[in-house]
């Protein structure tokens, strides 16, 4: 009878014990795994923060080539423009017969105009 109680005693303090024991390993769980998610967020907007600057610098990187494309061909159709424009030299005599001459002047007009705005 002795032996029944000591048993039963032990028994209440051993599932009491581990009960505890079980709860306060539950709550660190819980802890740990709190921390391990917002370690977890933390990173991804880090790493979201990192791939959107990334790519506002490679759209920067683009833009930026696409400004000195298009610079360089403006240079090159004014090049050719200026070519054109600066031909041939006329007589005075045939370039001030008749409207071509009032072309050429409103030609070169417009090629000063183009390059005040390129300048």
């Amino acid at each position: 009878m002795i032996e029944r109680r000591l048993k039963s005693h032990v028994d209440n303090v051993v599932d009491s014990a581990m009960s505890e024991c079980r709860d306060q390993i539950y709550d660190e769980c819980k802890a740990n795994e709190a921390e391990l998610r917002e370690q977890i967020d933390d990173g991804n907007s880090e790493i979201q923060n990192t791939t959107n600057e990334y790519q506002a610098q490679r759209y920067m990187d683009g833009i930026e080539d696409h400004g000195i494309e298009v610079g360089l061909c403006a240079e090159e159709k004014i090049a050719k423009l200026e070519c054109w424009f600066n031909g041939p030299v006329r007589s005075p005599i045939d370039s001030k017969s008749g409207p071509s001459h009032d072309l050429d002047a409103n030609a070169r007009r417009r090629l000063g105009l183009l390059l005040s705005f390129t300048g």
